[in-house]
């Protein structure tokens, strides 16, 4: 038969009053079967206010990836692997370095008054598909104005050789050779040049569209073209010590006017929107072939850039 009996081991907030309990007709010490006690108000209220809060933040968060991946999803720019691009850059040459032999006779090579570069590329990039790269393959023109100056050392100045006809020993330089110049040199170059970047954009959901549009990259590039010299001045041995200022120069250095090889290497920053406009700086070392009377000529300096792609 079944009787009532009370129940000690239940937690409080869901004791219950009684519990069933079912006996044969013969005792026994203990029950065949107990049933589970049914919960208390507040624990069933509690439970539900867990659950209904576990849903709301799993619905949110389901509802943000589903946003962010619609967004992705509808990007042009995330679907676009490759694509052409136009820029132009200008900049400035702010170190020159190299070797200068007019004659036989050493001079200095200084950039006197600073040096510009002005230019345009077109090119055209490839995404990797598994890595955060853009490869970048471009046809760049520029033109580049510097201006240099040179003397000979006084120790130049006072050195002296053996004349091949009297045997006697001269002055290296006479008195009206050549010891001082300045002259502007000039050049047109076409290079073709190859880059790396780090390409950021598609990480833009987790990085915001500050960090992400940051492209750093190296690169760099071979070519030639065409380098002249206009305006040159020279200074005699006499005009630059001063022994007598109207003593003019036979010397004319730098008369070229021809075509050379180059190559350069760059490194900078870009900054990106909408994975289509950027403008970017950069460092630039330029490294011109040899001359005539110039050796191991070497241009650096920085520009600012822009480019479209398309």
């Amino acid at each position: 038969m079944l009787y009532v009996t009370e129940c000690s081991h239940t937690p409080s907030c869901c004791q219950p009053s009684t519990s069933l309990v079912a006996r044969d007709s013969q005792p026994f010490s203990r029950p065949v079967a107990v049933l589970f006690p049914p919960l208390s108000r507040p624990c069933v209220r509690g439970l539900a206010i867990t659950l209904c809060a576990l849903v709301s933040a799993s619905a949110f968060a389901g509802e943000i990836e589903l946003k962010s991946l619609a967004s992705l999803k509808g990007d042009d720019a995330t679907k676009k692997k490759y694509g052409p691009y136009v820029g132009f850059f200008g900049g400035t040459n702010k170190t020159l370095t190299g070797d200068a032999t007019i004659g036989g006779v050493p001079f200095s090579l200084n950039d006197f008054d600073g040096g510009s570069t002005y230019g345009i590329e077109v090119g055209k990039s490839w995404k990797s598909k598994r890595y955060p790269l853009m490869m970048n393959l471009e046809f760049e023109a520029s033109f580049a104005n510097n201006e240099l100056s040179g003397q000979a050392s006084p120790e130049t100045l006072d050195a002296t050789t053996i004349d091949p006809v009297t045997g006697l020993a001269v002055p290296l330089i006479a008195n009206n050779g050549l010891a001082g110049y300045k002259t502007d040199m000039n050049s047109v170059f076409f290079m073709l040049n190859g880059s790396v970047s780090l390409d950021l954009y598609r990480y833009r959901a987790r990085l915001g569209k500050f960090i992400s549009g940051l492209r750093p990259y190296v690169g760099g590039g071979i070519g030639g073209g065409q380098l002249w010299f206009r305006n040159t001045i020279t200074q005699s041995k006499d005009q630059l010590t001063g022994a007598n200022p109207l003593t003019t120069s036979t010397g004319f250095p730098f008369a070229v006017d021809d075509f050379v090889n180059a190559w350069q290497w760059f490194g900078g920053i870009e900054y990106t929107w909408k994975d289509k406009y950027s403008i970017y700086a950069e460092y630039r070392e330029f490294h011109y072939g040899e001359l005539e009377e110039v050796e191991d000529l070497t241009t650096s300096g920085w520009a600012l850039g822009y480019r479209y792609r398309y």
